[in-house]
């Protein structure tokens, strides 16, 4: 029987995602503070930038995460996403950020960066005494390993259900599976964000 997944688990990062919400408000109150400056036509050449700003707010701090599921995990990144299956999976690491080693490379997860050294007051030894396996180093955790860092919570999840799927999955049947990595550009995502900028630099280029 294969391996299955209990369940598919999206993590995305609590501080990204408030960091995204101050920019959306941000670039909102920009546009505000136009109209009542400069009146709705005046405020309208500043549009561009600030849906541009509030676009990146979206690309990079809310929409990036780690999806995992039955066929291995996803890096949903600011300009694309990259799909990595169970089987190119060598090793987990946490030094600057959830990184899946394959043979291909190294892929960080802009979604689950590892924290600062002045993190280090976060790290609780009783909350991190039961992490799935690969996680200790001499029997100690490195920062990016803590279960309150972004790079822990995640590698935890992805960690667990690897080692799910290599207690279920054989070797002959992993051996038949197709290990390819796959990269999916965003690409409207792309689109309209150069579109954007084209758009918010002809003020300065016409003027």
């Amino acid at each position: 029987m294969g391996f299955v997944s209990q369940q598919r688990i999206v993590y995305r990062s609590t501080t990204s995602r408030v960091l995204a919400v101050v920019i959306f408000v941000g670039a909102a109150a920009g546009m505000l503070a136009a109209v009542l400056a400069e009146g709705l036509p005046g405020a309208l050449t500043l549009a561009p930038l600030l849906a541009l700003i509030a676009g990146f707010g979206w690309a990079a701090y809310w929409r990036p995460a780690v999806v995992v599921h039955e066929h291995g995990v996803d890096l949903v990144q600011v300009l694309s996403t990259l799909q990595v299956p169970w089987e190119s999976i060598q090793s987990v690491d946490t030094r600057w950020a959830l990184t899946l080693q394959t043979p291909r490379g190294n892929h960080a997860a802009w979604a689950a960066p590892a924290p600062s050294r002045y993190g280090l007051y976060r790290v609780s030894k009783d909350e991190n005494r039961t992490l799935a396996e690969g996680a200790y180093l001499d029997g100690t955790i490195r920062l990016g390993d803590a279960l309150s860092s972004d790079s822990g919570q995640a590698a935890e999840i992805v960690r667990r259900t690897w080692q799910a799927w290599r207690d279920d999955v054989d070797a002959g049947e992993r051996a038949r599976r197709d290990a390819t990595e796959r990269r999916h550009w965003h690409t409207a995502t792309i689109a309209v964000g150069a579109v954007l900028a084209v758009l918010a630099a002809l003020p300065l280029l016409l003027g």
